[in-house]
């Protein structure tokens, strides 16, 4: 089959590696696939378009994507996206964000070729609109209930990693932050924004580490407001040596999750799915999530994690639990891993979505 996948971006955001992933699987798969981003303005970190390169997942014209209505600029993509589709016949489009979505709409009425157009809901909330679309995939239970009422086709979809990044044997960095054999690490992994609730996290924390001094906690991550919202709290707190920073990693990820006993993450970000949360349940890192959004899809209460609610004397009960009975935290992870590498499988992922490519484009 072939396939066109639209992401109006160009950094290295949420929703950038699960779409490269699919775009990946589909092509190892055996299907002819094309994807269209924006061109990237900054090469000082990672991008889409460099690591589509480097996945040998071919890009087809850069377009600008410019947001805030920029009308002339939209208006020539979506001509030369129009064109783009006559001229390559592709058997579907599948778009993953709102302006790639719109532009698509706006070329296909501009095209003589007109394949379904699809969509991927990476949202963190139901889609809302359903506009030009033939299809949505959904990851979360809840959102594909209001999905599927705006659409002829909804299918769920399990949210997928490639899991051979994710070794079960790794030795951890643990001792590279000071940490040591006798400490109950919890880890975070979040780019640090108010609406992740991070201040809620930190007076957890507090709360534990008061009851259980062996707790220490590992924040890895960036953000524009991490200073005011994260590391200026902890000073307050008092708590430099207890909760630390590594910052933005671009080196020895892996080994940072290994180094983790367990996770806390409170709310998911711009990736709906919650992929950093996926990540570490794989590793076998059992996680403490609020009952927002699809965390509590994805850890089951009580098996592989606690689903509690966002509230720091809930968090901080059962981070103590853990950090008095590490066993427990362990049989907890094991669980998670088992399961995790079962769910998240991007194989999975990959035949299942073909099977709904076959229904679409056949209907």
């Amino acid at each position: 089959m072939k396939l066109l996948h639209l992401m109006s971006d160009w950094k290295w955001t949420g929703p950038c590696e699960p779409t490269l992933d699919l775009c990946v699987g589909l092509r190892e798969s055996g299907h002819d696939i094309t994807l269209v981003c924006a061109a990237a303005e900054d090469s000082s970190n990672r991008t889409l378009p460099d690591e589509a390169r480097k996945a040998g997942v071919p890009l087809g014209p850069a377009l600008r994507f410019k947001k805030n209505l920029r009308l002339v600029s939209n208006f020539k993509d979506a001509r030369l996206l129009s064109r783009y589709i006559d001229e390559q016949k592709f058997d579907l489009i599948h778009c993953h964000q709102t302006l790639d979505h719109l532009l698509a709409v706006a070329a296909l009425k501009m095209s003589k070729h007109r394949p379904p157009l699809v969509r991927t809901n990476h949202r963190s909330e139901p889609l809302g609109s359903a506009l030009g679309l033939a299809a949505i995939f959904s990851f979360s239970a809840a959102f594909h209930k209001e999905d599927r009422t705006l659409v002829e086709h909804a299918f769920l979809l399990q949210p997928a990693l490639r899991l051979e990044r994710y070794p079960q044997e790794v030795v951890s960095n643990r001792s590279a932050f000071g940490l040591k054999p006798e400490h109950f690490v919890v880890g975070m992994v979040l780019r640090v924004q108010k609406h992740r609730r991070i201040d809620v996290a930190l007076e957890a924390l507090r709360m534990a580490h008061k009851q259980t001094p062996n707790l220490r906690a590992l924040i890895v991550g960036r953000g524009t407001h991490r200073e005011k919202l994260a590391i200026k709290p902890v000073q307050k707190m008092g708590l430099e040596d207890v909760i630390l920073f590594s910052g933005y990693l671009k080196e020895g990820y892996i080994e940072t999750l290994a180094s983790f006993d367990a996770l806390l993450f409170p709310r998911p970000g711009s990736d709906g799915t919650a992929r950093a949360l996926r990540e570490a349940l794989v590793m076998g890192k059992p996680a403490i999530v609020t009952d927002v959004g699809i965390l509590p899809e994805i850890v089951q209460n009580g098996e592989t994690g606690y689903v509690v609610s966002l509230d720091a004397s809930s968090i901080a009960e059962k981070l103590v639990e853990w950090a008095r009975h590490p066993e427990k935290a362990r049989k907890m992870g094991a669980r998670a891993s088992r399961l995790g590498r079962e769910r998240f499988d991007l194989k999975r992922q990959v035949h299942d979505v073909e099977k709904a490519y076959a229904k679409i484009v056949q209907s």
